[in-house]
């Protein structure tokens, strides 16, 4: 373990809310902080009992986030077998983009990679997880071994944690624009540009939802259509789909991605 000075002494209240299962602890509830920088910590309680190690982030609202309750080390390896795990769980899924790790959702707080096909784009939200980007993406490599990673770490979250906004490749290359399938649906996805990391890839179950409760030989509306996903996979069953969006490029690229996949009866 490391020296004191990377120890954070948490309050009766922040333990509980680590106990629940929650994994933040605000900085109203760190009764001691280390006397470093951002980066992981040991975190105690107030009687010294040792609860876990998590991410410090000493400039955010949001001061420490759980990562495990173990004591070994969190190095290269121990990123590595974690996203390798969050792989292993969307094995079997129907689509070449696909979001490998999803922050808290899987126990790796402040942390969303996204796979297009073999290029992986990531987001580091947190200075505490900034600190350690080496070891995280020597782990990335290692678990998916992606042809390149780019770090599209231009979203305002970061600003909060005192951190720069900016897109970045760190690892081989990431072109402009990547196809995706997904089921039977095509569309190109812009990691370099698009929103979020190139695509909205959360919303993938919602798509196919919707294209089940369409009406054959009806019309569907996609409002906010972005690339046109939703429209997309709303074409295969209805007969007409009206794609509205207030971006001339985003309706542009949605156009592309209807011709890509020969459907004529989006407009």
């Amino acid at each position: 373990m490391e020296s004191d000075k990377a120890i954070a002494v948490v309050s009766a209240k922040g333990a509980a809310r680590w106990a629940s299962g929650h994994p933040w602890i605000y900085k109203t509830d760190v009764l001691a902080s280390p006397r470093r920088g951002p980066g992981i910590v040991a975190v105690h309680d107030r009687r010294g009992a040792p609860l876990g190690q998590a991410l410090f982030s000493p400039r955010s609202e949001i001061r420490l986030r759980f990562l495990t309750a173990q004591q070994h080390p969190i190095d290269a390896a121990w990123w590595r077998f974690r996203i390798a795990a969050c792989a292993a769980r969307r094995e079997g899924i129907a689509a070449t983009a696909v979001r490998i790790v999803h922050a808290e959702g899987d126990g790796l707080p402040s942390l969303v990679v996204d796979r297009y096909g073999p290029y992986i784009v990531a987001q580091l939200l947190s200075a505490g997880l900034e600190a350690v980007r080496g070891d995280v993406l020597d782990g990335l490599r290692a678990a998916l071994e992606p042809q390149g990673i780019l770090l599209r770490h231009d979203t305002a979250v970061r600003r909060h944690e005192d951190l720069p906004l900016d897109v970045e490749l760190v690892h081989g290359e990431v072109p402009d624009a990547v196809e995706v399938r997904e089921g039977d649906v095509r569309y190109l996805a812009a990691p370099r540009h698009g929103q979020k990391t190139g695509a909205f890839l959360d919303q993938r179950e919602n798509r196919l939802l919707v294209a089940a409760l369409a009406r054959p030989g009806g019309r569907a509306l996609d409002v906010f259509t972005y690339h046109g996903a939703f429209a997309l996979q709303l074409a295969r069953t209805a007969a007409s789909v009206l794609a509205i969006d207030q971006s001339r490029e985003a309706l542009d690229r949605a156009a592309q991605n209807a011709a890509l996949n020969g459907r004529t009866t989006i407009t």
